[in-house]
């Protein structure tokens, strides 16, 4: 009895902390002092996320820009002229006149080869079920580009995981489904995703980042 009572006393908290946050991010959207800097740090990560991508990229081919969020990365890459397509589970465009395809986090409401690529950018960790994510990817889309935070050891996802919990204010109910190197990998090797190329980089000496092309 007292167990069961623990778990709902957890749960509940779970959900006001995700209320909370979903209505934390709303005013972020609307406030104009704050839309502007939560608009301005979001297009500089878009820029640097955009550079590390164009290669792979076909100026005539079409993009799913999967778990969008700001929708900062599309208005970067609609402005260089690519024809984006922004998805996600909630709108929180912070782009003028941008919104996203609203879906389930679960099935992808697009048909078989709809796009020339997919990308999912710095999203994977925060899905319960990052395989399903790239199962639908890789239906909808010819080919996938996805960004992750990387470790090479207990301190590095130590401290990529609390970081990562405090930039998004996800400190209760975050999945952290971060792996390293070696298991995305196998991960991409297990759905049948080759990868074609892949990009390593670091961010303040001591997060590291990977780039698949997929």
């Amino acid at each position: 009895m007292e167990r069961g009572k623990k778990f709902i006393k957890l749960g509940l908290l779970l959900y006001m902390h995700l209320v909370d946050l979903f209505m934390l991010k709303q005013f972020l959207r609307k406030n104009k002092f704050f839309r502007r800097i939560v608009y301005g740090a979001g297009n500089n990560r878009a820029i640097d996320i955009v550079d590390k991508i164009q290669d792979f990229l076909d100026k005539n081919g079409s993009i799913l820009d999967i778990g969008s969020g700001t929708c900062n990365v599309c208005e970067v890459l609609s402005r260089k002229g690519y024809k984006v397509t922004p998805l996600d589970i909630q709108n929180l465009s912070f782009i003028d006149n941008v919104e996203p395809v609203i879906y389930d986090g679960k099935t992808i409401p697009f048909n078989e080869d709809k796009f020339d690529t997919s990308l999912i950018l710095c999203v994977l960790h925060h899905t319960l079920d990052p395989e399903r994510i790239l199962r639908e990817a890789k239906r909808v889309s010819r080919n996938i580009i996805v960004i992750e935070d990387i470790y090479d050891s207990w301190f590095q996802k130590c401290i990529t995981l609390f970081f990562d919990s405090l930039f998004t204010l996800e400190f209760i109910g975050h999945p952290h489904s971060n792996k390293n190197d070696k298991h995305w990998r196998e991960t991409f090797a297990k759905l049948g995703l080759k990868i074609i190329d892949v990009k390593y980089g670091r961010s303040f000496l001591v997060f590291k980042h990977a780039t698949y092309y997929l």
